[in-house]
């Protein structure tokens, strides 16, 4: 089972994830209103401006530190974005990820409403002609359509990382759980972590370094 690992205390705030699945998934650049990206979804607001959530952190010896947290979809074991979409438009892949078919959604958004953790964005408008240059194996989106990320599920199939992953220099780990030697599962034996709303039930598959 595929999951992924965030390391808040390496991440930086540079945005290079935001870039990179920007990249890999032909999202419209930050020059525009455009700026939602996979790796750090937004919660809803009247600007539609992407942004990752910080806290302050005091430590031990009184000096002040910023954490940034990245909000994504948490692919979770039992998603109940799946389970809200009414024409079966979201599945769980049997190795982890969960990915939606853009040829069956229909845009009512009950994903979204159905997502805990506000992990889907809905293209208001064409997105294309605002991205400057498209990754040719990942399709360009139409208006009227909700999307997510999927952990870059094609460049999975390839045998490579996530994009976001790549671009993050360490702050982001990904591997099969189910593989004793994978570096999540190691770094999930040498730190503690936590996982966004637990309690739910949908078992997210993102963890956290805190």
């Amino acid at each position: 089972m595929k999951a992924m690992l965030i390391d808040t205390t390496k991440c930086i705030g540079c945005r290079a994830c935001q870039v990179a699945c920007k990249s890999w998934n032909n999202l419209p650049g930050e020059s525009t209103r455009f700026s939602e990206t996979w790796s750090n979804p937004r919660y809803l607001d009247a600007d539609n401006y992407t942004r990752i959530i910080f806290r302050e952190v005091t430590t031990p010896e009184g000096d002040l530190r910023w954490h940034f947290i990245s909000r994504r979809c948490m692919h979770c074991l039992t998603p109940a974005c799946a389970s809200a979409c009414p024409v079966g438009a979201l599945k769980k892949l049997p190795d982890g990820p969960v990915v939606y078919n853009d040829e069956i959604c229909i845009g009512c958004r009950y994903c979204m409403a159905g997502c805990p953790f506000s992990a889907r964005s809905f293209n208001w408008r064409d997105p294309r002609p605002y991205i400057k240059e498209t990754y040719p194996d990942y399709p360009t989106r139409e208006p009227g359509m909700v999307e997510k990320c999927d952990f870059c599920a094609k460049l999975l199939a390839k045998g490579q990382l996530p994009g976001c992953v790549t671009a993050s220099k360490g702050a982001l780990l990904f591997g099969d759980l189910a593989d004793e030697k994978s570096v999540v599962r190691e770094a999930l034996k040498a730190n503690f972590t936590i996982r966004r709303k637990p309690y739910l039930g949908t078992n997210p598959q993102v963890y956290y370094i805190v």
